[in-house]
């Protein structure tokens, strides 16, 4: 409360020391201001609510509403929160508060942020660029299925309803077992009878993912300029339907059954590993760090904005979607077992399936079934064009971090950015719009994304932790926050989310080439030739590569020995790193849009560990 008097300035270093009192010792603080950006003019969000949306709409996804429930059911029903709980604090938010400290710190997409901590490092950008440009191209096929199916149920007499099987099949043999399922492979996807049965270009698949490519172009033709008002009603839009679909889904006779079936729990699995590698994974597909996104969206914030609040809040709406989503759509299935008298396992499905074939059917049996097919797919388009946002954003940044123009004309760079990632992701895309494009989407889906996404996560871990400083970093977020940074994200970055990761990663190795892959078709499944399973790990490759590629590109700004390497993990040295520094008392003053980050140089020791500090200026 008392007033405070600067007693030196060094503006060429933005310092400035001061004595100040504290009870009856005097100690001398050092307020230094935070570095400015190397990009004054970068885009900025209009406001936190913006950011906000932005991160909950990408974070938010399909998987949520297909995947997670029917990991649930495999898993133990309820018994599968528990790993998913203890995955989301030793691994989901310590990753997500990661990347959107460095995009706020840095303030550059993901190759420039990686390239400053080290110039060999950018290749993990370079690889997360790639990554979310494969997952971007497959994944916007799933909206225009979904465009597809919306479009269709404007109707009296939803499509799907005795449906007739074609005879002959495009397949070539039987028709499947339900009307939805010969919908869906007949009418939708125009099956071939395998993935080497290519076919031809489908007008009906091709027209909707053009007009998906142009909605998704529209929206982010100026970056976050444009999207960022889009993002009002595609993040919150989902959340209406789920609660409609939730009271509409408890109402109907036999939805007990199903959120029995949901979440009884079997602790016996609980034991077995898998269930673990589910949640580690379920959890780093949902809240996507990896691919560059949360950087990209966290360089447009301001530097004093408070990253450990939003990575922890974002996180908890993600997970606790995923869980009222399961409410949701297990209360439908349970109805619609009831009717057909089996069990909810006989009606189960998990991806494409549960939303293509699974709800179609289960929609049927519900009064005012078009509303609520329209409903349904009205939810997955804004869900899937939130994700997209994010996609289109993380390669726009990098390109940015790059110099890549396309124009001379600075004010048309980002739309001629925009213009030409999406016509190129259009050209690509087409190939799912083939006879066999629903088994393309099927390898893409199994190798462009998995593996190449655990291994980006693993070396940003190890770039930040061990390479830049895990308490060089954590110094930079009490800078911009003001707060004292806890002990826990040390020791997340540094040790346990690492191994935690490079678990799983070693894991989905192994079974990635011990299992046999597979693919379904409408008779069933089918293994996939050897050429198409080495063309999948060229996929993988194709991202990964670019991390040791560009190592070894910039070896010449690389110091590095076997016995520096061993000297890090010394048992000497070990034991001095897990020694906490002493302790010293963090403040901050606010003064308009610019946050002094003070330390005490002479540490009080009658300062505790909950004792704050609040200083208020007027200067």
């Amino acid at each position: 409360e008392e007033e405070v008097l600067v007693d030196q300035v060094d503006l060429d270093n933005g310092e400035a020391t001061v004595d100040t009192t504290c009870g009856d010792s005097i100690n001398v603080v050092t307020l230094k201001a935070l570095p400015p950006s190397d990009h004054p003019d970068r885009q900025q969000w209009g406001s936190k609510w913006q950011f906000l949306l932005s991160c909950i709409g990408y974070a938010v996804g399909l998987g949520n509403v297909w995947r997670f429930p029917y990991l649930c059911f495999k898993n133990g029903g309820g018994t599968f929160l528990i790993p998913y709980a203890v995955m989301l604090f030793v691994e989901g938010i310590p990753l997500f508060f990661l990347e959107l400290s460095l995009g706020q710190w840095f303030q550059q997409g993901a190759f420039g942020t990686f390239r400053k901590i080290h110039p060999a490092l950018g290749g993990i950008g370079l690889a997360s660029g790639v990554c979310t440009f494969m997952v971007g191209v497959y994944y916007q096929v799933i909206i225009a299925w979904g465009i597809f199916y919306f479009f269709s149920s404007w109707s009296s007499k939803l499509p799907w309803d005795g449906y007739q099987c074609p005879s002959p099949t495009p397949w070539g043999g039987n028709c499947t077992s339900t009307q939805e399922a010969d919908f869906w492979y007949s009418e939708v996807q125009h099956a071939s009878a395998s993935i080497e049965d290519t076919g031809t270009l489908q007008w009906q698949p091709t027209l909707c993912l053009f007009a998906a490519w142009v909605g998704l172009g529209a929206c982010m033709l100026k970056g976050i300029h444009s999207a960022k008002y889009a993002v009002y009603f595609t993040a919150t839009f989902p959340y209406v339907v789920l609660v409609l679909l939730f009271f509409r889904g408890i109402t109907l006779e036999g939805a007990s059954d199903g959120i029995s079936f949901y979440l009884k729990p079997d602790f016996s699995k609980l034991g077995r590993s898998q269930i673990w590698l589910d949640a580690g994974g379920q959890i780093l597909y949902s809240l996507s760090p990896g691919f560059g996104t949360l950087i990209a969206y966290s360089s447009y914030n301001k530097r004093n904005n408070d990253t450990l609040k939003d990575a922890i809040t974002v996180s908890l709406i993600n997970c606790s979607t995923s869980v009222f989503a399961g409410f949701a759509i297990f209360s439908i299935l349970g109805h619609m077992a009831h009717i057909k008298g089996v069990s909810v396992e006989d009606v189960i499905e998990g991806g494409p399936g549960l939303a293509f074939i699974a709800y179609p059917e289960a929609v049927l049996e519900i009064p005012g079934s078009t509303f609520w097919a329209v409903l349904f797919f009205a939810m997955l388009l804004t869900l899937g064009l939130d994700s997209q946002f994010g996609t289109v954003e993380a390669v726009l940044a990098i390109m940015d971090d790059l110099g890549i123009k396309i124009v001379s004309n600075e004010k048309y760079t980002q739309t001629a950015r925009t213009v030409t990632f999406c016509t190129v992701s259009f050209a690509v895309g087409l190939v799912f719009c083939t006879n066999s494009g629903l088994y393309y989407f099927q390898l893409f889906d199994a190798y462009s994304a998995a593996l190449p996404l655990l291994f980006i996560c693993l070396c940003e871990l190890v770039a930040v932790a061990w390479i830049y400083g895990v308490d060089k970093f954590i110094h930079h977020i009490e800078d911009m926050t003001g707060r004292v940074i806890s002990r826990w994200w040390w020791w997340m970055w540094k040790w346990v989310t690492p191994m935690v990761i490079l678990v799983i990663l070693v894991w989905s190795f192994v079974t990635a080439i011990t299992d046999e892959a597979v693919y379904s078709t409408p008779t069933g499944f089918k293994a996939f030739p050897s050429h198409y399973v080495f063309l999948g790990w060229c996929l993988i490759l194709s991202s990964t590569l670019f991390i040791p590629g560009f190592a070894l590109y910039k070896r010449d700004t690389v110091t590095f020995s076997a016995r520096h390497f061993c000297g890090a993990l010394s048992f000497a040295r070990i034991k001095q790193e897990l020694t906490p520094p002493p302790r010293t008392a963090a403040l901050a003053v606010n003064s308009g849009d610019f946050v002094l980050g003070a330390t005490l140089l002479s540490p009080n020791p009658s300062f505790s560990d909950d004792d704050q500090v609040e200083m208020e200026s007027n200067a």
